[in-house]
Order: structure tokens, then C-alpha cells, then sequence
């Protein structure tokens, strides 16, 4: 990086965030793709769709850690809850959990958009008079293992992070980059 007083920064690749295959309605679908040789033994096939992500540091060691202020969440999996988690859950976390499900599924969310849902809805949980109405049932939800955290991802303070993606189709011949502009 280039900076105005002449300076030169270099960009570390952050090797501890990867690639992944994506899979229907799972943006995670177990195969990851790395940065740096790491050593795995995974293979890209024909027929999956991947987001090729390449994550880079300047003025940071190249590592992140989950920072603070959880700003965005998903679900694992969809599909019914077990007989534990529907019994830890009350009824505004359940309400939640099914506006979740209508919108989101498991694709990843934020608060923002659970109370744009819930006003498009006219959902009954809006009847609650606190500004962060959704926050109690959201933390029920994922400390019962319904919702995953994202919370964002910080290299060293003061340091500039960037994230670069494609999303490559693979096919028996080549790959299509779904994500490439017609430009």
C-alpha cells in the first residue's frame, strides 16, 4: 500500500480466514480453502460453487481474533430444535427464532434487519417499548446453540484489514466467475 507522504506498506495475507465451499441455503458447507499451504488434502470438484476469499493485513501480524460487539449472526442449520433447546427457549425467543426462519433461514442476518423484518411483518414483537427488543431472546437463541455469533474480526489495533472475493462455479471443463462484472 501506497501511502500519500511516500511511505510503503506492506500487505500480510491473513492466514487464519479462508475460502469456503457454499452449498444450498450454507454459506459454510465444510470445505475450506485457504490462503497459505496449510497442509490439507481437500479438492475442488466439478459442480461446486466456492467463494475463493483472500484476506489481507497492513500494519498487522496477519492474524485476526474475534473483536467486540457482535454485529451479525446465523443459523447452523435449519430444521426443527431438539426437545433441550425448545424447552430453554421462551416464548419471545421462539417468536424470534420463527421471523428468523421466514426470512433469513440460515443465511447470516443482523440486528437491523430482525427489526426491518419484524416492521415489514407487523410482527408481535414489536409490541415491546425497549429500543433493543430483540436482544434477550437473540442471546437465548445463541446460548442454546440455535444462532452462531459472528462477531467482527480484528487484526492488531490501528491496523487496516481488507477482504477480496470471487464466487467460482466449477464445471467438468473450467470454472465460471459468477461474481465477475460484464465490464
Amino acid at each position: 500500500v501506497h501511502r500519500p507522504d511516500g511511505k510503503v506498506l506492506p500487505v500480510k495475507v491473513i492466514k487464519n480466514l479462508t475460502g469456503h465451499l457454499i452449498g444450498p441455503y450454507k454459506i459454510h458447507a465444510g470445505k475450506s480453502l485457504p490462503s497459505v499451504n496449510a497442509g490439507g488434502r481437500s479438492r475442488m470438484l466439478a459442480g461446486e460453487l466456492w467463494a475463493i476469499e483472500t484476506f489481507g493485513s497492513v500494519g498487522g501480524v496477519g492474524y485476526v481474533q474475534n473483536g467486540s460487539n457482535c454485529s451479525h449472526f446465523m443459523r447452523p442449520q435449519g430444521g426443527p430444535l431438539s426437545s433441550f433447546q425448545r424447552a430453554a427457549l421462551s416464548a419471545k425467543a421462539c417468536d424470534l427464532l420463527e421471523l428468523i426462519d421466514k426470512r433469513f433461514s440460515t443465511l447470516a442476518f443482523c440486528p437491523r434487519w430482525i427489526v426491518q423484518e419484524a416492521e415489514r411483518t407487523k410482527s408481535k414483537l414489536l409490541k415491546e417499548s425497549e429500543l433493543r427488543w430483540w436482544f434477550a431472546p437473540l442471546e437465548e437463541l445463541c446460548n442454546v446453540g440455535v444462532v452462531n455469533r459472528y462477531p467482527p474480526l480484528a487484526d492488531l489495533p490501528g491496523s487496516y484489514t481488507a477482504q477480496y472475493e470471487h464466487t467460482v462455479l466449477l464445471g467438468r471443463t473450467g470454472k465460471e466467475v459468477l461474481t465477475r462484472g460484464r465490464s
